[in-house]
């Protein structure tokens, strides 16, 4: 997530082999669900959605890294 290097997580379409291409598509997706489910004031959400600055944070209110066991700045997954 802090990295530069995005060749491997986007703008892949269908070239990647033994996972989902655009997997940062889907990630993105996730959290952002995660963060809108956990909101009470969804209008508010959306606002903070559209407009957050600081990746780290958003990742961590939205309950997400916790879990998938993901340390906002890390690459770890848990593996089952």
């Amino acid at each position: 997530m802090n990295g530069t290097d995005t060749s491997h997580w986007l703008f892949e379409g269908k070239i990647v082999e033994g996972r989902p291409a655009d997997m940062a598509y889907f990630e993105g997706y996730r959290i952002t669900q995660a963060y809108y489910e956990r909101a009470a004031d969804k209008k508010r959400a959306i606002h903070e959605i559209l407009n957050f600055k600081n990746a780290n944070n958003f990742l961590r209110d939205s309950g997400y890294a916790a879990k998938v066991n993901l340390s906002p700045g890390s690459a770890n997954q848990k593996q089952d």
